[in-house]
Protein backbone atom coordinates (compact mmCIF):
# COMPACT_ATOMS: atom_id res chain seq x y z
CA UNK A 1 0.00 0.00 0.00
CA UNK A 2 3.17 1.75 0.73
CA UNK A 3 4.60 2.28 -2.82
CA UNK A 4 1.00 2.22 -4.16
CA UNK A 5 0.57 5.10 -2.73
CA UNK A 6 3.69 6.74 -3.46
CA UNK A 7 3.37 5.94 -7.15
CA UNK A 8 0.02 7.86 -6.85
CA UNK A 9 1.56 10.74 -5.55
CA UNK A 10 4.00 11.23 -8.37
CA UNK A 11 1.34 10.74 -10.90
CA UNK A 12 -1.44 13.24 -9.22
CA UNK A 13 -2.17 16.53 -11.49
CA UNK A 14 0.65 15.32 -14.44
CA UNK A 15 -0.35 17.17 -17.47
CA UNK A 16 -0.71 14.45 -20.68
CA UNK A 17 2.50 16.01 -21.84
CA UNK A 18 4.37 15.05 -18.19
CA UNK A 19 2.43 11.57 -18.52
CA UNK A 20 3.85 10.10 -21.89
CA UNK A 21 7.19 11.49 -20.36
CA UNK A 22 6.88 9.49 -17.79
CA UNK A 23 5.28 6.99 -19.43
CA UNK A 24 5.93 6.87 -23.08
CA UNK A 25 7.55 3.98 -22.91
CA UNK A 26 7.19 -0.01 -22.53
CA UNK A 27 10.23 -0.29 -20.41
CA UNK A 28 8.82 2.97 -17.72
CA UNK A 29 5.42 1.28 -17.65
CA UNK A 30 6.96 -2.34 -16.60
CA UNK A 31 8.59 -0.79 -14.13
CA UNK A 32 5.53 1.08 -12.27
CA UNK A 33 3.51 -1.81 -12.36
CA UNK A 34 6.15 -3.93 -11.40
CA UNK A 35 6.22 -1.30 -7.91
CA UNK A 36 2.46 -1.15 -7.69
CA UNK A 37 2.98 -5.18 -6.96
CA UNK A 38 6.31 -5.78 -5.63
CA UNK A 39 7.16 -2.64 -4.37
CA UNK A 40 8.40 -3.77 -1.06
CA UNK A 41 9.86 -6.66 -2.36
CA UNK A 42 9.17 -9.27 -4.33
CA UNK A 43 7.83 -12.70 -3.12
CA UNK A 44 7.17 -16.10 -4.63
CA UNK A 45 3.32 -16.71 -4.70
CA UNK A 46 4.19 -20.72 -4.04
CA UNK A 47 6.91 -20.16 -1.08
CA UNK A 48 7.46 -17.02 -0.15
CA UNK A 49 10.98 -16.70 -1.57
CA UNK A 50 12.47 -13.22 -2.26
CA UNK A 51 14.75 -14.09 -4.75
CA UNK A 52 14.33 -14.21 -8.50
CA UNK A 53 15.50 -14.14 -11.80
CA UNK A 54 13.91 -11.92 -14.82
CA UNK A 55 13.68 -14.15 -17.89
CA UNK A 56 13.90 -11.84 -20.64
CA UNK A 57 12.61 -13.85 -23.36
CA UNK A 58 9.56 -14.79 -22.06
CA UNK A 59 9.05 -11.42 -19.56
CA UNK A 60 8.67 -13.48 -16.02
CA UNK A 61 9.69 -13.88 -13.17
CA UNK A 62 11.00 -17.21 -12.16
CA UNK A 63 11.27 -18.05 -8.25
CA UNK A 64 15.05 -19.01 -7.43
CA UNK A 65 13.73 -21.70 -5.17
CA UNK A 66 10.84 -23.50 -6.22
CA UNK A 67 11.36 -22.49 -10.09
CA UNK A 68 7.87 -20.97 -9.86
CA UNK A 69 7.36 -18.53 -12.81
CA UNK A 70 4.85 -15.18 -11.86
CA UNK A 71 4.10 -12.82 -15.11
CA UNK A 72 3.92 -9.04 -14.69
CA UNK A 73 0.34 -8.97 -15.94
CA UNK A 74 -0.92 -12.07 -14.44
CA UNK A 75 -3.84 -11.50 -12.20
CA UNK A 76 -3.97 -7.73 -13.20
CA UNK A 77 -6.55 -6.52 -15.71
CA UNK A 78 -4.09 -6.51 -18.25
CA UNK A 79 -3.55 -10.21 -18.22
CA UNK A 80 -3.62 -11.56 -21.29
CA UNK A 81 -3.37 -8.68 -23.63
CA UNK A 82 -1.55 -8.48 -26.75
CA UNK A 83 -1.64 -4.23 -26.63
CA UNK A 84 1.18 -2.46 -25.32
CA UNK A 85 1.29 -1.36 -21.47
CA UNK A 86 1.87 2.14 -22.83
CA UNK A 87 -2.06 2.01 -24.33
CA UNK A 88 -3.09 1.00 -21.18
CA UNK A 89 -1.60 3.16 -19.34
CA UNK A 90 -3.08 6.06 -21.57
CA UNK A 91 -6.80 4.70 -21.39
CA UNK A 92 -6.31 4.75 -17.66
CA UNK A 93 -4.98 8.47 -17.67
CA UNK A 94 -7.69 9.95 -20.07
CA UNK A 95 -10.40 7.94 -18.44
CA UNK A 96 -9.65 8.99 -14.87
CA UNK A 97 -8.81 13.09 -16.05
CA UNK A 98 -12.34 13.34 -17.88
CA UNK A 99 -14.95 14.42 -15.33
CA UNK A 100 -18.13 14.40 -17.58
CA UNK A 101 -16.87 10.87 -19.09
CA UNK A 102 -15.41 9.49 -22.29
CA UNK A 103 -16.95 7.74 -25.29
CA UNK A 104 -15.45 4.85 -27.04
CA UNK A 105 -15.21 6.57 -30.02
CA UNK A 106 -13.15 9.73 -28.44
CA UNK A 107 -11.12 7.35 -26.47
CA UNK A 108 -9.74 5.06 -29.34
CA UNK A 109 -8.85 8.18 -31.07
CA UNK A 110 -6.76 9.37 -28.60
CA UNK A 111 -5.28 6.12 -28.13
CA UNK A 112 -4.68 5.14 -31.38
CA UNK A 113 -6.51 2.10 -31.80
CA UNK A 114 -10.31 0.65 -33.19
CA UNK A 115 -13.34 1.75 -31.76
CA UNK A 116 -14.07 -1.56 -29.93
CA UNK A 117 -10.50 -2.02 -29.27
CA UNK A 118 -11.23 1.13 -26.99
CA UNK A 119 -14.56 -0.15 -25.71
CA UNK A 120 -13.17 -2.98 -24.10
CA UNK A 121 -11.08 -1.18 -22.60
CA UNK A 122 -12.67 1.31 -20.90
CA UNK A 123 -15.78 -1.58 -19.89
CA UNK A 124 -12.15 -3.56 -18.49
CA UNK A 125 -11.27 -0.53 -16.15
CA UNK A 126 -14.76 0.50 -14.94
CA UNK A 127 -15.46 -3.38 -13.72
CA UNK A 128 -11.91 -2.89 -11.97
CA UNK A 129 -12.80 0.40 -10.62
CA UNK A 130 -15.98 -1.13 -9.44
CA UNK A 131 -14.55 -4.21 -7.87
CA UNK A 132 -11.79 -1.36 -6.02
CA UNK A 133 -14.53 0.81 -4.81
CA UNK A 134 -16.52 -2.09 -3.14
CA UNK A 135 -13.76 -3.65 -1.42
CA UNK A 136 -13.15 -0.31 0.32
CA UNK A 137 -14.41 0.46 3.56
CA UNK A 138 -17.79 1.24 4.61
CA UNK A 139 -17.71 5.34 5.23
CA UNK A 140 -17.53 5.89 9.12
CA UNK A 141 -17.94 8.85 11.70
CA UNK A 142 -19.23 12.37 11.12
CA UNK A 143 -20.45 11.42 7.33
CA UNK A 144 -22.74 14.13 5.33
CA UNK A 145 -25.21 13.12 2.87
CA UNK A 146 -27.48 14.97 0.88
CA UNK A 147 -29.68 14.37 -2.42
CA UNK A 148 -29.08 15.78 -6.02
CA UNK A 149 -30.36 15.55 -9.66
CA UNK A 150 -28.17 14.81 -12.42
CA UNK A 151 -28.82 15.83 -16.16
CA UNK A 152 -29.88 18.79 -18.54
CA UNK A 153 -32.60 21.02 -18.23
CA UNK A 154 -35.71 20.70 -20.66
CA UNK A 155 -37.60 23.18 -22.37
CA UNK A 156 -41.59 23.43 -21.13
CA UNK A 157 -41.08 19.93 -18.96
CA UNK A 158 -41.53 19.95 -14.90
CA UNK A 159 -38.81 21.76 -12.61
CA UNK A 160 -37.32 20.80 -9.63
CA UNK A 161 -37.83 16.96 -8.13
CA UNK A 162 -39.02 14.62 -10.34
CA UNK A 163 -38.18 16.73 -13.47
CA UNK A 164 -37.94 14.19 -16.63
CA UNK A 165 -34.76 13.10 -17.87
CA UNK A 166 -33.33 14.02 -14.49
CA UNK A 167 -31.09 11.15 -12.79
CA UNK A 168 -31.29 11.37 -8.50
CA UNK A 169 -28.06 10.42 -6.53
CA UNK A 170 -26.94 10.99 -2.96
CA UNK A 171 -23.84 12.31 -2.28
CA UNK A 172 -22.33 11.02 1.34
CA UNK A 173 -19.12 12.14 1.92
CA UNK A 174 -17.17 11.60 5.08
CA UNK A 175 -15.57 14.14 6.86
CA UNK A 176 -12.55 14.62 9.89
CA UNK A 177 -11.41 17.40 12.06
CA UNK A 178 -8.46 19.14 10.52
CA UNK A 179 -7.54 18.92 14.00
CA UNK A 180 -7.12 14.90 13.60
CA UNK A 181 -5.38 14.69 10.30
CA UNK A 182 -2.34 17.27 11.58
CA UNK A 183 -2.35 18.34 15.17
CA UNK A 184 0.15 20.99 14.75
CA UNK A 185 -2.19 22.73 12.21
CA UNK A 186 -3.27 25.98 12.97
CA UNK A 187 -6.99 25.94 13.61
CA UNK A 188 -9.13 28.22 11.51
CA UNK A 189 -12.92 29.14 11.96
CA UNK A 190 -15.30 26.67 9.32
CA UNK A 191 -17.20 29.38 7.31
CA UNK A 192 -20.36 30.22 10.05
CA UNK A 193 -17.56 30.77 12.12
CA UNK A 194 -18.25 28.45 14.89
CA UNK A 195 -17.80 24.82 14.47
CA UNK A 196 -14.02 23.65 13.76
CA UNK A 197 -13.02 23.39 10.43
CA UNK A 198 -13.41 19.93 8.79
CA UNK A 199 -11.97 18.50 5.42
CA UNK A 200 -13.96 16.13 2.91
CA UNK A 201 -12.33 12.47 3.30
CA UNK A 202 -14.12 9.93 0.92
CA UNK A 203 -17.04 10.65 -1.10
CA UNK A 204 -19.43 8.08 -2.73
CA UNK A 205 -21.96 9.21 -5.31
CA UNK A 206 -24.85 6.81 -5.52
CA UNK A 207 -27.98 6.35 -8.10
CA UNK A 208 -31.22 6.19 -6.51
CA UNK A 209 -34.49 5.24 -8.10
CA UNK A 210 -35.77 7.86 -5.64
CA UNK A 211 -35.63 9.45 -2.32
CA UNK A 212 -37.62 7.05 -0.29
CA UNK A 213 -36.78 5.65 3.19
CA UNK A 214 -36.47 2.17 1.46
CA UNK A 215 -33.67 3.50 -1.24
CA UNK A 216 -31.96 5.23 1.75
CA UNK A 217 -31.97 2.09 4.16
CA UNK A 218 -30.60 -0.20 1.62
CA UNK A 219 -27.78 2.79 0.76
CA UNK A 220 -27.02 2.83 4.29
CA UNK A 221 -26.55 -1.07 5.43
CA UNK A 222 -24.30 -1.05 1.71
CA UNK A 223 -22.30 1.86 2.62
CA UNK A 224 -22.39 3.42 6.35
CA UNK A 225 -20.54 1.42 8.99
CA UNK A 226 -22.66 1.35 12.15
CA UNK A 227 -22.68 4.06 14.59
CA UNK A 228 -22.09 6.86 12.11
CA UNK A 229 -23.13 10.08 12.63
CA UNK A 230 -25.53 11.38 9.82
CA UNK A 231 -25.81 14.77 8.83
CA UNK A 232 -28.36 15.86 6.67
CA UNK A 233 -31.48 18.32 5.76
CA UNK A 234 -34.95 18.30 6.91
CA UNK A 235 -35.97 15.43 4.37
CA UNK A 236 -37.92 12.75 5.91
CA UNK A 237 -36.39 10.15 3.99
CA UNK A 238 -32.92 10.61 6.07
CA UNK A 239 -34.71 8.98 9.00
CA UNK A 240 -34.52 5.49 7.02
CA UNK A 241 -30.51 5.53 8.02
CA UNK A 242 -31.15 4.63 11.43
CA UNK A 243 -31.97 1.19 10.33
CA UNK A 244 -28.31 0.62 9.77
CA UNK A 245 -27.78 1.33 13.37
CA UNK A 246 -26.20 5.18 12.33
CA UNK A 247 -27.61 8.20 14.45
CA UNK A 248 -28.95 11.27 12.52
CA UNK A 249 -28.55 14.70 13.03
CA UNK A 250 -31.17 17.07 10.69
CA UNK A 251 -30.06 20.30 9.92
CA UNK A 252 -33.76 22.01 8.65
CA UNK A 253 -33.11 24.78 6.70
CA UNK A 254 -35.87 27.29 4.89
CA UNK A 255 -37.88 29.11 6.44
CA UNK A 256 -40.05 26.82 8.39
CA UNK A 257 -40.61 26.97 12.27
CA UNK A 258 -38.16 24.33 12.92
CA UNK A 259 -35.51 25.70 10.37
CA UNK A 260 -32.27 26.46 11.57
CA UNK A 261 -31.88 29.90 13.35
CA UNK A 262 -29.12 32.16 11.90
CA UNK A 263 -28.36 34.95 14.45
CA UNK A 264 -26.40 37.76 12.47
CA UNK A 265 -22.98 38.76 14.17
CA UNK A 266 -20.50 41.69 13.12
CA UNK A 267 -16.97 39.91 13.18
CA UNK A 268 -14.66 42.28 14.92
CA UNK A 269 -12.03 44.25 12.61
CA UNK A 270 -8.35 42.50 12.17
CA UNK A 271 -6.22 45.52 10.75
CA UNK A 272 -6.60 49.15 10.94
CA UNK A 273 -7.58 49.28 7.03
CA UNK A 274 -10.97 46.81 8.06
CA UNK A 275 -11.21 49.32 11.32
CA UNK A 276 -11.21 52.06 8.87
CA UNK A 277 -13.88 51.01 6.67
CA UNK A 278 -16.76 50.17 9.79
CA UNK A 279 -18.50 53.28 9.78
CA UNK A 280 -20.45 54.94 13.18
CA UNK A 281 -24.46 54.82 13.07
CA UNK A 282 -25.47 57.66 11.00
CA UNK A 283 -26.49 60.98 12.74
CA UNK A 284 -30.51 62.60 11.59
CA UNK A 285 -30.00 64.34 8.47
CA UNK A 286 -26.71 62.79 7.38
CA UNK A 287 -25.95 61.36 3.84
CA UNK A 288 -24.53 57.68 4.25
CA UNK A 289 -20.73 57.66 2.44
CA UNK A 290 -21.85 55.00 0.61
CA UNK A 291 -24.22 57.10 -1.71
CA UNK A 292 -21.52 59.25 -2.27
CA UNK A 293 -18.41 56.83 -2.98
CA UNK A 294 -18.49 52.98 -3.65
CA UNK A 295 -15.02 52.73 -2.47
CA UNK A 296 -16.27 53.47 1.56
CA UNK A 297 -19.36 51.29 1.40
CA UNK A 298 -20.00 49.73 5.28
CA UNK A 299 -18.14 46.63 5.89
CA UNK A 300 -21.05 43.46 4.44
CA UNK A 301 -22.53 41.59 7.75
CA UNK A 302 -21.68 38.48 8.46
CA UNK A 303 -24.62 35.32 9.24
CA UNK A 304 -23.66 32.36 11.47
CA UNK A 305 -25.45 28.89 11.37
CA UNK A 306 -25.63 26.97 14.74
CA UNK A 307 -23.35 24.23 14.73
CA UNK A 308 -23.60 20.98 14.03
CA UNK A 309 -22.81 17.87 16.17
CA UNK A 310 -19.28 16.62 16.22
CA UNK A 311 -18.98 13.04 15.10
CA UNK A 312 -17.97 11.15 18.53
Amino acid sequence: MGAESGVRRRVKGLSEGEFRQRFGTEAQCRAALFEFRWGKGWACPGCGHAGYAELKGRAVYQCNRCKRQVGLTAGTVFHWTKLPLTVWFLAIYHLTQSKGGMSSVELARRLGTRQPTAWLIKHKLMAAMAAREAEKPKLAGRVEMDDAYLGGQRAGGKRGRGAAGKTPFVAAVETIDRKAIDPSAKQRPSRDGRGAERKPRRLRLTVVKGFRKKEIATLAKRDLAAGSNVVSDGLSCWTAVSEAGCDHFPMLTGSGPNAAKWVPFTPAPSSPALAARSEPPLAAGSTPRSATSRRHSPAPTITSAPSTPSAT
